[in-house]
């Protein structure tokens, strides 16, 4: 789907990038020491898994030469995960965006008043093209993410287990079904691993273990 934009200098074009991706709040950065977090936050490891996986090359991410924001690799074999206070908040209008990588166990800090996971969307397509000296067009193409379920953070938490999240896509890249595995056991052993063994990782697996798609 193709967007044109209206740049005053072209030199805005990494700015109007992210924006198109709809970044919005910057995403959040791997939590590597426990001390990083405040108390009004949470550490929140899982993975988001997509099935069958991305092939090498699938994703078309072409922003030109000037990409000096890195809106790329906030695309490249990653998802984008919005989090808000209210259910009925639409995704992209959420609080607060994870950006993990696909496959891959993460750690990520979720403040603890925006427990609800509002959806995502991982881009398969994001090409720009520059239309005229101010101006240019977008081709995108997502693969998305449903949301509707609700993370149980309580006020004492410093680290919970929400378990993998596996998409299961069709040939359209339209997800027919997205259920939610339970890998505490080797998430627990990496956690310790990372942190130490002082803090406690609480299993936290929302209740609705099956997420409505589009589809349904």
């Amino acid at each position: 789907m193709a967007a044109p934009i209206a740049l005053r200098p072209v030199l805005a074009l990494a700015a109007a990038c992210l924006v198109l991706v709809g970044c919005g709040p910057t995403p959040e950065q791997p939590v590597t020491r426990l001390s990083e977090v405040g108390s009004d936050s949470v550490v929140v490891v899982g993975r988001l898994d997509l099935q069958p996986p991305l092939r090498p090359n699938e994703q078309q991410l072409k922003l030109g030469t000037f990409d000096p924001l890195g809106a790329a690799d906030t695309m490249r074999d990653r998802g984008f995960l919005w989090f808000g206070r209210a259910a009925d908040t639409p995704a992209e209008k959420g609080d607060f965006v994870m950006n993990p990588r696909l496959g891959e166990l993460y750690f990520l800090r979720v403040p603890k008043n925006t427990p609800y996971l509002l959806g995502g969307y991982i881009m398969a397509q994001y090409v720009t093209r520059i239309t005229s000296p101010r101006s240019m067009a977008v081709d995108d193409a997502r693969i998305e993410i449903p949301g509707g379920v609700r993370y149980d953070i309580r006020p004492g938490d410093r680290a919970i287990y929400v378990g993998t999240l596996v998409l299961h896509r069709d040939e359209f890249n339209e997800v027919t079904k997205a259920v939610i595995v339970d890998d505490y056991a080797s998430a627990g052993a990496a956690f310790r691993q990372r942190f130490g063994q002082g803090t406690e990782l609480r299993k936290a697996i929302p209740r609705r273990e099956t997420l409505r798609t589009a589809a349904e």
